[in-house]
């Protein structure tokens, strides 16, 4: 997979903070559900949430990361620890189920 973009943003009302991503993404073998996106905060461990489509079947109840495949876009909400500084990069990469990943994207939240 490729990304082609990223915006972030952070949810000011939540506690603790959480950014709210969207990932513009392709990928040539169109297999982006049930892959991961991977979420690291300046270089630490990633966190890896699981992406699904919801008009797959066996989509689950609690979806960690929507893909929409029309518009090629995976949205996932990355909370962050209480007291993290807001000028934190996140360094994203996806994952489709075929385990082929993408170059990291570095974002920092608006």
């Amino acid at each position: 997979p490729e990304i082609t973009a990223v915006t972030g943003s952070w949810d000011e009302s939540a506690d603790p903070p959480r950014v709210l991503i969207t990932i513009d993404v392709t990928d040539p073998d169109g297999d982006i559900h049930r892959g991961k996106v991977g979420i690291a905060v300046d270089g630490s461990v990633e966190e890896w949430f699981t992406i699904e489509d919801p008009t797959e079947d066996g989509a689950s109840e609690y979806i960690e990361a929507l893909y929409n495949a029309e518009d090629g876009q995976v949205e996932v909400t990355a909370e962050l620890d209480e007291g993290m500084p807001m000028d934190v990069t996140l360094n994203i990469r996806v994952k489709d189920a075929a385990n082929n990943v993408s170059d990291v994207y570095d974002l920092t939240p608006q």
